[in-house]
């Protein structure tokens, strides 16, 4: 009987979100200590996007469960929380520096900072790390940083 009450709890778990590799893995992302480039964000009009040429958005999940990086610009930092209800991001406070150089910039910037606080779930897929919103569309796409 506890073994057929562990299978069931991990197969509701597995349901939760904030999982592993879409092969049903039962374990949830772990995120402390990796380190992440965005390839491709959610566009306010619909449709995943690519960054702007020239420009590094990042992300850094720290042990200290904070999540910092470059916002394409400006410098970022917010808490977050992986568990089995998902992932949760708290606001990101971000430095305010002026980035007018290039045409989209900043709207790039502020898109990404509003993503990544709606980001809802979590789930890897070999070397792709998706941020999902509360319905499992993808916000953000990330690659493994170089």
């Amino acid at each position: 009987m506890q073994r057929l009450m562990t299978g069931v709890l991990f197969m509701a778990l597995g349901a939760c979100g904030g999982f592993g590799e879409s092969s049903g893995d039962p374990t949830p992302v772990r995120l402390e200590g990796t380190q992440w480039t965005v390839a491709e964000y959610l566009a306010e009009e619909g449709g995943l996007v690519g960054v702007l040429d020239g420009t590094r958005v990042t992300l850094i999940f720290a042990d200290d469960a904070r999540v910092t990086g470059s916002a394409g610009c400006n410098s970022y930092s917010a808490s977050y929380a992986v568990d089995a209800d998902g992932l949760r991001v708290g606001l990101p406070a971000a430095t305010r520096m002026f980035c007018g150089d290039q045409d989209g910039l900043m709207d790039q910037e502020f898109r990404f900072l509003f993503l990544l606080e709606k980001a809802a779930d979590v789930r890897r897929q070999e070397e792709t790390l998706s941020l999902l919103d509360d319905n499992g569309e993808p916000l953000l796409l990330l690659r493994p940083m170089a």
